[in-house]
C-alpha cells in the first residue's frame, strides 16, 4: 500500500474541514485555558499597562479546583461504580413458558389422583392451582435471573476495574468544568497482557480488554451537522499511541498488519506532528509516542473495498478507522445494533437552550466577565491603596531651592530637616504643605465582594461548597451549614444531569449490547446506570443522617424526658451506618 492511501487521505481531508468548522470554539477553549492559567486578555493589556498594577486571581482557577475536589471526593469514596446489572422485569409468561407450566400442572394432578387427594372441582380452584404453578415458575426464573445478573456484575466489575474508568471519568469532568465541553471514549477494546496461572506459574497473554479515555477536546473534531454523541456524519480525535501497544494489535481483529509493521519499522523516522509539520526527528532520537488520528464515522463501501473487507459498493458503513503516518491501520465496521455505534459521548457543564450544538457553557465561560469586573475593582484598589498611602507633597520651591541638589527636586525628606527661605510676604506661611488622597478600598473591596457573589450565583458553586462560613446566625450553626451544602449539591444536579444522560447513560447501553453480543450477559438482565444523581442521593443521606443526630443531641440536651426511648440509639445506628461501621460492634 503507499504511503499516502485513499482512506487516509480521506479522513486527513475530512479533519482540514472539521478543523475550520471548530474554529470558534477552539478560540473558547484556549480562552477558557489561559483564564484558568491567570493569563490576561490581549483585550486586558492595554488597561493593565496604563495602570501600572500586572497582577491576577484567577477566580476561575479556584472555582474549578472546588468542584473537582467535590466530584473526586464523590467517585472515589463510592464504593461501587456508577453503573450495575439488575434481571429485568419479567413480563407474562410466553408460548414455550405456558407449555411447561401447563405440563407441570397435568403432573401435579396425576399426583394429586395418585395420593388420593382429589381433583379440583370447580373452574375457579383450578384457576388458583394454575397461577399458583404459573408464580412458582415466574419466581425461579426471577432467582435464576437475580444470580446470572450477580455473576455478570462481578465480570463487569472486574472490566470497568481494568479500564480504569474512575481515573478516567475524574479527568473528563475536569474537562467539563473549564472548557465548553467535555468528550468521552470507550469502551475501546486492546490487545493487552493478562496474568494467569498455568500449573504453578504466572504467565502473561494477550487478551482482549476494555479501555475508557478522557479527551481533551483541543484534541476531538466534528462534521458540521454533527450535535454530539455521534449525531453527525463523523467525530475525529487526535491522539497518541506508543510503540509496545502498537506492536500488540498485530494479532488483533480489524488491524492492519501490513501498515503496522510499516510504522513499527519506521516509528522513529516518521514525522512526530505529520498532521501538517514538515520537521524530521533525529533518527537518533528516542520516541515512545506518535501521533494517530481515529475516524469514527459513515464511510461509503466503495472506499473500503482495497481492504480486503465484504462491503457493498453502494452502502454506508459506520465505521472506526485509525490512520498513523498517512497509512490506514485499523478498520472496524459496527457489527452490534447500537444506539451510539461510535462510543463518542459529549456533553456541556451548562447547555445553550435552544441551542443544538456540542460547545456550551463552562464554569470558565461564565466566570469570564465576572472575572473581568473583578479584575479591575482589585487593580483600582492597589493603585488606591498606594496614593492614599502617603500623603501627595506641595513645596515652595524658590525658597528651598539653594538648600537642595537638582537630583533631590521632587522627593520627600523623611527625617531630614531642610533649610528653608523666610516667607516673602512675611506671613509665615510654611514652605512645605502636605494633602491626603481618600482612600477608597473599602469601596473597592465590597465591589470585589459583590463579584465574587455574583460568580457563586451564576456558576451554582457557593462558597460553602470550599468550606467556607458565609451569612450569620443559623447559617453558623451545624444545621445551618447542612442546610447550605445540601443547597450547594443541588446546584449540581443540573449539570451532572447532563453526565447522566449523554455520558454514563449511553456508556452503559453500549456496554450492555458488546455484552450481549459476546455472550456473558443473557437478556435476563440490563444495565443500570445510576450516574452522579446515586452518588448525590448518597452524599444527601449522609448528610441527613448527621443532622439528624445533632438535633436529636440537642432535643435530649433540653428536654431528656420529651424524647421517646430509643431515638437517640436509632440516630447513632444511622449516623454509624453511612459511616460505614457495622452496627454490630456496639451490641
Amino acid at each position: 500500500m503507499t504511503d499516502h492511501d485513499v482512506l487516509a487521505e480521506y479522513i486527513i481531508s475530512q479533519l482540514e474541514s472539521a478543523r475550520s468548522h471548530k474554529g470558534c470554539v477552539t478560540e473558547k477553549i484556549e480562552a477558557c485555558a489561559r483564564q484558568y492559567n491567570g493569563e490576561h486578555r490581549p483585550c486586558d493589556q492595554q488597561v493593565i499597562e496604563d495602570s501600572g498594577v500586572d497582577l491576577y486571581i484567577s477566580l476561575t482557577k479556584h472555582k474549578t479546583n472546588t468542584v473537582m475536589a467535590f466530584i473526586r471526593d464523590m467517585l472515589q469514596n463510592a464504593d461501587t461504580f456508577p453503573f450495575t446489572l439488575e434481571p429485568t422485569p419479567l413480563p407474562d409468561l410466553n408460548d414455550m413458558e405456558l407449555g411447561i407450566v401447563a405440563s407441570q400442572m397435568r403432573q401435579t394432578l396425576r399426583q394429586r389422583m395418585v395420593d388420593n387427594q382429589g381433583m379440583p372441582d370447580t373452574p375457579d380452584s383450578i384457576a388458583v392451582l394454575a397461577r399458583q404453578l404459573k408464580n412458582q415458575y415466574n419466581e425461579s426464573k426471577i432467582k435464576l435471573a437475580k444470580e446470572d445478573a450477580k455473576n455478570a456484575s462481578l465480570v463487569l466489575k472486574d472490566r470497568l476495574v481494568e479500564s480504569g474508568i474512575t481515573k478516567e471519568l475524574i479527568k473528563g469532568l475536569g474537562y467539563l468544568v473549564l472548557y465548553p465541553y467535555t468528550v468521552f471514549e470507550g469502551p475501546i477494546q486492546l490487545l493487552t497482557p493478562k496474568m494467569k496461572w498455568k500449573g504453578n506459574k504466572a504467565r502473561y497473554n494477550l487478551e482482549k480488554s476494555w479501555q475508557f479515555k478522557a479527551i481533551n477536546p483541543r484534541n476531538h473534531f466534528y462534521s458540521s451537522d454533527n450535535k454530539g454523541n455521534g449525531t453527525g456524519q463523523f467525530d475525529i480525535i487526535i491522539d497518541t499511541i506508543d510503540y509496545i501497544t502498537l506492536a500488540r494489535q498485530q494479532k488483533a481483529e480489524g488491524w492492519q498488519h501490513t501498515n503496522i509493521k510499516y510504522c513499527l519499522k519506521n516509528f522513529q523516522s516518521i514525522n512526530y506532528d505529520w498532521l501538517g509539520s514538515s520537521e524530521i526527528l533525529n533518527h537518533e532520537a528516542e520516541r515512545t509516542t506518535i501521533n494517530i488520528i481515529k475516524f469514527y464515522g459513515l464511510i461509503k463501501g466503495e472506499m473500503l473495498k482495497g481492504y480486503d473487507i465484504p462491503v457493498s459498493r453502494n452502502e454506508f458503513y459506520e465505521t472506526k478507522i485509525i490512520i498513523c503516518g498517512r497509512r490506514t491501520i485499523k478498520i472496524e465496521i459496527n457489527k452490534i445494533d447500537n444506539p451510539n455505534p461510535r462510543g463518542i459521548y459529549t456533553t456541556s457543564y451548562m447547555n445553550n437552550l435552544g441551542e443544538e450544538s456540542i460547545a456550551g457553557d463552562s464554569i470558565a465561560t461564565i466566570l469570564a466577565p465576572i472575572e473581568r469586573l473583578f479584575m479591575a475593582g482589585l487593580r483600582n484598589l492597589v493603585n488606591n491603596g498606594a496614593i492614599s498611602a502617603l500623603p501627595i507633597g506641595e513645596v515652595d520651591y524658590q525658597r528651598i531651592a539653594r538648600y537642595i541638589s537638582p537630583d533631590q527636586i521632587g522627593q520627600l525628606f523623611v527625617g531630614m530637616t531642610v533649610p528653608v527661605d523666610p516667607d516673602t510676604i512675611g506671613g509665615g506661611k510654611p514652605a512645605h504643605y502636605y494633602h491626603n488622597v481618600p482612600s477608597n478600598v473599602t469601596s473597592y473591596m465590597q465591589w470585589m465582594d459583590w463579584c465574587i457573589h455574583l460568580g457563586d450565583l451564576m456558576t451554582g458553586v457557593p462558597a460553602t461548597l470550599s468550606g467556607q462560613s458565609v451569612g450569620s446566625g443559623i447559617n453558623r450553626t451545624f444545621r445551618g451549614v447542612m442546610q447550605l451544602y445540601a443547597n450547594a449539591i443541588k446546584g449540581f444536579q443540573s449539570a451532572m444531569s447532563n453526565v447522566d444522560m449523554d455520558i454514563l447513560g449511553p456508556i452503559g447501553r453500549n456496554i450492555y449490547n458488546i455484552a450481549l453480543y459476546e455472550g456473558w450477559i443473557t437478556g435476563d438482565s440490563q444495565i443500570q446506570s445510576l450516574g452522579f444523581s446515586g452518588l448525590l442521593k448518597e452524599e444527601i443521606k449522609n448528610m441527613k443522617a448527621m443532622e439528624n443526630l445533632q438535633l436529636v443531641g440537642q432535643m435530649i440536651s433540653a428536654a431528656p424526658n420529651a424524647v421517646p426511648a430509643g431515638t437517640l440509639e436509632w440516630a447513632v445506628g444511622e449516623a454509624l451506618g453511612v459511616a460505614g461501621i457495622p452496627t454490630s460492634i456496639t451490641d
